[in-house]
């Protein structure tokens, strides 16, 4: 049993207490204020803040039981317990001694009155609350104690920079080796950006951003993978789950984020059945099977393969994929990097893993943005896969959806922007109407490519169009166009128009990501018409 004890200068009358669970449990002393504590229990630590307390408790398993044994008043134990009682296991204990100059129902009342200020500052911290099954007064010989079972397991979800030195002094028995790195980067946008019709700010088109220092992580021992790249241990998300590890706050779509770096598991997160023997490379996409995100996200993690397969030939790349779904454009996509069939494994349902490499991705495109050179080579290579050769660029292309109703981000009068362009010399492509090595092939060729934001321009990357221009609604607020061109260079000219459903102001919603929308030709048709016009 794993126990946690919080003491301050009255420790000397809980001798007792301390001795006997020193006997029965791995024990760990957490001491404010440096008080002087001679009791022998192999570990005892000092702290002064909350933070030094949280950074405390990271560094090792849940704890099944955790005692707060000082005295004094509810507020200062309140303080504590925001901080402990995520650290504390499913099935878990908490407890304190009951408050000074308090009774129970006035601490219980400084809960409810702490979980409401929280919640109207956007935080979810009802969710400590919530956690708890069953709170009761135990009378003991130091006095009335108040004690909390957990119901609930909180992970944490670590940084990507914080793999090697915390997570193996957190989860006993995971080794972290560092396989390779890349010093952080500076990197000057090469592309000239134009906005037209914006109604405010566009956020998000730096000229120079920062690429992190990039690593290599080599897993060793039981983990856990889940769809939607949720990778986990015990009570802790590691870092291949977050789609962009440079944000300060991580975020998963499979996991319910509740304060600052806790998570939830839902419960449609199942135990895995299976264990996969062997070494594994991390291929995984944010949102499974979905074309956008495996080129954005599975795509740019590739750039670290060709050294992980030095280390370990036996590697295979591994994608965790939708069920039903035919992975055909991710074998294309591996294959055509020179990955063969043999080393290549698919599941669709949460498996364990022995051995697991993940690279840093090398593309963030929610801010702070920023994109790796290292992507150009990944690119090129893929598409020499693919059958793309070195073209001159002369084609007009517009890139545009079929059937835009069923789609995210829908432009309601698509067939009369198309026929603008149609009638400026643009060809209309529908890309997923093709096999990917002939949209490979497509794009290369293009000279200036327009179209609606979003997945179906990113096979820019096969070539290198002079001229891009993206015609969005200005609830968008992702920037991979932006990334795609800061690599490759030209103008990019970006058209806005506004969203059915607006953002709340100072907010975000996924309705108004995803809304409907309308090119605005009153607001952007004279410009746009007097760009094709310049470039005809």
């Amino acid at each position: 049993m794993r126990v946690g004890v919080i003491l301050d200068d009255s420790w000397e009358r809980h001798r007792g207490l301390l001795e006997a669970l020193r006997r029965r449990a791995k024990l760990v002393l957490f001491v404010r204020d440096a008080v002087a504590v001679e009791l022998d229990t192999g570990a005892a630590l000092t702290f002064s803040t909350r933070a030094e307390l949280h950074e405390l408790l990271l560094q090792r398993p849940a704890r099944d039981l955790f005692l707060d044994l000082r005295s004094t008043t509810a507020a200062k134990q309140l303080a504590i317990w925001r901080v402990a009682y995520f650290h504390v296991r499913e099935g878990g204990v908490y407890a304190h001694l009951r408050p000074e100059a308090q009774g129970f129902s006035g601490w219980t009342e400084k809960v409810a009155l702490l979980a409401g200020e929280q919640k109207a500052k956007g935080e979810d911290f009802t969710e400590l609350a919530e956690s708890t099954r069953r709170v009761r007064v135990v009378e003991l010989h130091m006095g009335e104690m108040v004690s909390y079972r957990k119901d609930l397991q909180h992970i944490y979800q670590m940084h990507d920079s914080d793999a090697a030195t915390l997570a193996p002094r957190r989860l006993p028995g995971l080794d972290v080796d560092l396989l390779g790195s890349v010093p952080t980067a500076t990197v000057v946008s090469g592309a000239t950006v134009h906005h037209h019709g914006a109604a405010k700010e566009m956020i998000g088109f730096d000229d120079v951003f920062t690429v992190p220092e990039l690593h290599i992580w080599h897993y060793r021992g039981k983990i856990a993978l889940d769809s939607h790249m949720l990778t986990y241990r015990g009570a802790t998300a590691l870092p291949p789950s977050f789609r962009f590890p440079d944000q300060p706050r991580l975020l998963s779509p499979r996991v319910r984020r509740v304060a600052d770096d806790w998570a939830r598991l839902p419960p449609t997160v199942e135990r895995p059945a299976v264990t996969l023997e062997g070494d594994y490379f991390d291929f995984n996409a944010g949102y499974p099977s979905m074309f956008g995100h495996v080129l954005t996200q599975s795509v740019h993690k590739l750039w670290a393969w060709d050294e992980a397969k030095r280390r370990l030939p036996d590697l295979k790349a591994l994608a965790y994929i939708r069920e039903g779904h035919e992975p055909t454009v991710e074998r294309a996509l591996l294959n055509a990097y020179g990955i063969e069939d043999d080393d290549i494994y698919f599941t669709s349902e949460p498996v364990f893993l022995q051995s697991y490499v993940s690279p840093t991705i090398i593309w963030q495109y929610a801010r702070p943005c920023y994109a790796s050179p290292l992507a150009l080579d990944v690119w090129r290579r893929i598409g020499r896969g693919l059958g793309v050769r070195d073209v001159v660029p002369r084609e007009r292309l517009f890139i545009s959806r079929r059937d835009a109703s069923s789609i995210h981000r829908a432009c309601r009068n698509t067939s009369e922007v198309e026929e603008v362009f149609r009638d400026h010399g643009f060809t209309i492509v529908y890309p997923e109407e093709h096999p990917l090595a002939e949209q490979a092939r497509i794009f290369s060729g293009a000279k200036v490519l327009a179209g609606f934001g979003g997945s179906g321009m990113f096979n820019m990357m096969y070539g290198a169009p002079e001229h891009v221009i993206v015609l969005n609604h200005d609830g968008y607020r992702v920037r991979n166009e932006h990334l795609y061109t800061a690599l490759l260079g030209g103008t990019a000219d970006y058209f806005w128009s506004a969203a059915d459903i607006p953002h709340p102001e100072g907010s975000y919603t996924k309705e108004a990501f995803a809304s409907p929308w309308r090119f605005d030709f009153e607001r952007n048709g004279r410009a746009l018409n007097e760009l094709l016009a310049a470039l005809s």
